[in-house]
């Protein structure tokens, strides 16, 4: 998956218990 055009995309660093939201958009050149 790439994000913001970059590969792998930026680390995501979640601790336990804790709730993320990732929103992603895929955009069209």
């Amino acid at each position: 998956m790439t994000v913001n055009e970059q590969f792998p995309g930026p680390a995501l660093y979640v601790t336990k218990g804790e709730t993320i939201i990732v929103d992603v958009y895929e955009l069209e050149p």
